[in-house]
């Protein structure tokens, strides 16, 4: 199973759209699940501001992201990246997960 998930993750480098994500970035990938694909639709800082809407801004510490079927995950980091209803590749492994949007990645939790 391990080693279907790292050939996808390396079929998946390999094209065109993924092309900046090198081998040693998925390699360190290896063990995680892919839980699969959702639209951000929104997300709410710990200030309690809220942005709902088809843009995402990226995520600072605590940012919770919002997913067109009401999940959640919670940024552990800072990144910057605008995307326009953008699709999120979701994986996990324990209780870490891992969201990519437009190649960039990003730490979060639940």
């Amino acid at each position: 199973m391990k080693k279907i998930i790292f050939a996808s993750f390396l079929s998946l480098a390999l094209s065109p759209a993924l092309a900046d994500i090198s081998v040693s970035n998925i390699a360190r990938l290896a063990g995680y699940t892919i839980v699969g694909t959702m639209t951000i639709t929104g997300w709410q800082d710990t200030d309690g501001e809220k942005k709902k809407g088809d843009s995402f801004e990226g995520c600072s510490y605590g940012r919770v992201i919002i997913f067109d079927n009401n999940k959640v995950l919670k940024c552990t980091g800072y990144s910057y990246l605008y995307a326009y209803r953008p699709s999120a590749l979701i994986l996990v492994k324990g209780t870490s997960f891992v969201m990519f949007v437009d190649n960039e990645q990003f730490e979060m939790r639940n």
